[in-house]
């Protein structure tokens, strides 16, 4: 068998077909026979070595995806030799120009700009890749559920309009007659909804799933969930294996323009860290799609959710929205609301440890000096520290950086619950009661730290100029 030449095919043709991204002289993607991943690179003689993690014959990956040599006497591919006797495809007679990478620049004013486009705007964009995430028992399946059952009458996403479509489920987690049961209770219509019988047996690589989308005219598909997807050898906590598959995937989204959505767990043992970055396996997960909706209880009512959006390359992120779920699993809006993330991390942090708001030490310290100094009052990091030595007999916080993070991180919880709100400063030290003495600065300096006053709502006036007189 001749030697498959690479040169034979023009670089960006290469990429094209193979569905390979990266720039420079390294590019990645997945195996079109295997689903790991592939590996195109371009070396400093600028020969070109197209090698599979599983060992594929390259040959075969090149037939796989329809490309014939052009020189003559290209034989077809041999059965597969071992891996210590396997050449790797290299490029002959490498061209003494410039860098391939060079050569095939494109500057973004040949590119035209296209307008995103949204199954639900800005929550959940076409051809493109959304997850939604939560800890186990919180209700992603349930909105996901719902989600559906919008989608299939083209129903509102609390208020935000929704296009209607055709909606696929494959989940390995719920049987059809539960799926279904959820969907009718969130008001979905079930002709509009189809699943498949062995998803057990698919991965986001397998090419059955883009003839579906196709053949049916998909405007939703859902995993369920992200783990069961991936493949049994794939590796999800290495960013080098999972990022050619979340690349196939948002290629077959883009290329059939519907709204792909991913559920994922969180991992366990984090609670409290940022949310994005507990999400289940790699970083680089959530890091590929373009938008990551989080899904937590509300710290105010237990058996309410709220889904915030956490995450939006192409829009402004929408307002967090709340939802209860009812018998079978139905689904209910229950309007907007102010909510962050921050509020939420807080809330998971805190049920983590155990310890509730009252029994906080940064509660009990503030709310002491707030007590004594019920006007307002500005303390330095050292101060604070003093303070709560004092109060609690050890630090609660390292550094001022950690006093700073930790307040601004409880702002909300102090703000309703308390009625204290922070400036952080850096300013001059001021006059204050400490245990029922009046302390004086030694000396006016400036340092850093923490303003603690009352909280008083702002009244907001607001006049329309443009309103005529009758």
């Amino acid at each position: 068998m001749k030697r498959v030449t690479l040169d034979d095919f023009p670089q960006m043709e290469l990429l094209r077909v193979l569905h390979l991204s990266g720039s420079g002289s390294n590019y990645s993607g997945a195996c079109p026979i295997c689903g790991k991943s592939m590996s195109f690179r371009i070396d400093s003689s600028f020969k070109r070595t197209l090698s599979c993690r599983s060992k594929c014959d390259p040959t075969a990956i090149l037939q796989e995806v329809g490309l014939v040599a052009r020189s003559a006497g290209v034989q077809t591919a041999k059965p597969m030799p071992k891996a210590r006797d396997m050449p790797k495809v290299v490029a002959d007679n490498a061209p003494e120009c410039v860098p391939p990478a060079q050569a095939d620049l494109v500057f973004f004013d040949s590119v035209e700009y296209e307008e995103p486009e949204y199954l639900t705007k800005p929550y959940i964009p076409l051809g493109k890749t959304t997850i939604i995430q939560a800890d186990s028992g919180v209700g992603k399946t349930a909105l996901a559920c719902k989600l559906a059952a919008c989608v299939s009458r083209g129903s509102p996403m609390q208020a935000a309009p929704c296009m209607q479509g055709k909606v696929l489920m494959l989940s390995v987690e719920d049987d059809p007659a539960t799926l279904r049961g959820r969907i009718e209770a969130s008001g979905g219509d079930v002709s509009q909804c189809a699943f498949f019988d062995n998803a057990h047996e698919l991965t986001f690589t397998s090419e059955i799933i883009e003839r579906m989308v196709t053949n049916h005219r998909i405007k939703l598909l859902i995993f369920d969930p992200l783990q069961a997807f991936l493949g049994g050898k794939t590796d999800m906590h290495r960013a080098n294996e999972t990022r050619p598959i979340m690349a196939h995937l948002a290629a077959m989204a883009k290329r059939t323009g519907c709204a792909v959505v991913i559920i994922s767990h969180m991992s366990k043992g984090t609670a409290g860290g940022k949310a994005i970055y507990r999400a289940l396996g790699s970083v680089d997960i959530p890091a590929a799609t373009r938008s990551v909706l989080y899904v937590e209880r509300n710290p105010q009512d237990e058996d309410q959710c709220v889904m915030v959006h956490i995450k939006s390359s192409n829009a402004k992120p929408g307002q967090a929205i709340l939802y209860r779920i009812g018998e079978r699993g139905g689904v209910a809006w229950e309007g907007y609301s102010s909510l962050t993330v921050k509020d939420l991390e807080v809330q998971a942090e805190r049920q983590a440890k155990g310890v509730d708001y009252e029994d906080d030490p940064l509660v009990q310290v503030v709310t002491m000096i707030h007590k004594e100094n019920p006007g307002g009052v500005f303390l330095s990091w050292e101060q604070m520290d003093h303070y709560a030595n004092t109060v609690l007999g050890y630090f609660p916080c390292e550094s001022g950086q950690e006093w700073n993070a930790k307040l601004k991180k409880m702002q909300r919880e102090f703000t309703e619950r308390s009625r204290i709100q922070f400036e952080f400063k850096n300013t001059y030290m001021e006059e204050h009661i400490e245990f029922g003495k009046k302390i004086i600065p030694e000396k006016k300096k400036k340092v850093r730290g923490v303003r603690i006053t009352p909280f008083i709502p702002k009244t907001e006036f607001q006049i329309d100029w443009n309103e005529k007189d009758e």
